[in-house]
């Protein structure tokens, strides 16, 4: 049995697009989502934790004192600064002593519990800048009479 000459042309012209749709298929693995969890970001962040761990303590100072006023900031929220302080220290100096292994159940994610919305436990990946940081998406209008020379 003969096969039509259109169809034949068919499938030549068919087969190069089926095999460049099977050589894209396989471009995923080059990157997993996974890869942004490495070695090199463990050490970042365990030298972040211990260098500016300590902006905890001012982070929880005003985050309670704007929910709690100003006893319960002196009180339960220089406690809880302090705690979170040397928890993320800890955290951080555990990070770069052991930066080149998988220590968290076989990843380089971060040992430090992250938050949940919902609740008022957790850490981030990085210690929290203070509020005069410049990269902040917050500032005075500037206008003709309030601009700085």
């Amino acid at each position: 049995m003969r096969l039509p000459k259109s169809t034949l042309l068919l499938a030549v012209m068919c087969l190069p697009m089926a095999i460049d749709g099977v050589s894209e298929c396989r471009a995923d693995i080059h990157d997993p989502p996974m890869v942004s969890y490495g070695p090199i970001r463990k050490l970042g962040r365990g030298i972040g934790n211990l260098a500016f761990g300590g902006s905890e303590i001012y982070n929880s100072l005003d985050e309670i004192n704007t929910k709690e006023g100003n006893s319960g900031a002196a009180s339960y929220g220089l406690v809880r600064g302090v705690t979170r302080t040397l928890t993320r220290m800890g955290a951080g100096l555990f990070e770069i002593v052991t930066w080149p292994f998988p220590t968290t159940r076989g990843t380089y994610e971060p040992i430090l519990r992250q938050p949940v919305p919902w609740m008022q436990r957790g850490f981030e990946d990085f210690p929290p800048e203070l509020g005069f940081e410049t990269r902040m998406d917050y500032c005075r209008i500037q206008t003709f009479y309030t601009r700085i020379p």
